[in-house]
C-alpha cells in the first residue's frame, strides 16, 4: 500500500470514528433530554448510541484487513438509523425542525460517506492486504 493511500486510510478510519461518536453522542443526547416515554423509541436511541461507539472503536482498533467489513457494518448501521429517523421517529417525537435532528442527519450523511470510503480503499487489491 503506497503511503499517500495509507494516509488517506489512517485520516478515513479517524474520520469516520469521530463520525460515529458523534451520531452516538447526539442519540444520547435526545435520549436524556426526550426522556422517551416510548419504549420502543428509547431502546432504539440507546442501541444507536451504543453500537455507534462500538463500531468507532473497532474501526479504529481493527486491523487493516479486517476495516473493511467493520467500515461496511458501520455504514449499513448509520444508513438504518438515517432510515429510522426518516421514516418513522422524526414522525414519534415530533421533532422535526429541532436542531439535533438537523445535526443526526449531517453527521449520519457524512458517516456514511466517510465510512464508504474507507471501506473501499481498505478494500482495493493494490492498496488492501495481500
Amino acid at each position: 500500500m503506497g503511503t499517500g493511500v495509507r494516509a488517506v486510510v489512517a485520516v478515513g478510519r479517524v474520520l469516520s470514528a469521530a463520525l460515529l461518536v458523534a451520531m452516538s453522542t447526539i442519540h444520547l443526547v435526545l435520549l436524556m433530554r426526550e426522556g422517551f416515554d416510548i419504549p420502543v423509541v428509547g431502546s432504539a436511541f440507546l442501541l444507536s448510541a451504543f453500537g455507534g461507539l462500538v463500531l468507532a472503536t473497532s474501526t479504529l482498533l481493527v486491523p487493516r484487513r479486517w476495516l473493511t467489513p467493520v467500515a461496511l457494518s458501520g455504514t449499513f448501521f448509520t444508513g438504518g438509523t438515517v432510515g429510522a429517523l426518516v421514516l418513522g421517529m422524526v414522525e414519534l417525537l415530533g421533532a422535526v425542525g429541532s436542531p439535533l435532528v438537523s445535526a443526526a442527519l449531517l453527521m449520519e450523511s457524512a458517516g456514511i460517506a466517510a465510512l464508504t470510503v474507507t471501506a473501499v480503499l481498505a478494500s482495493h487489491r493494490r492498496f488492501g492486504p495481500r
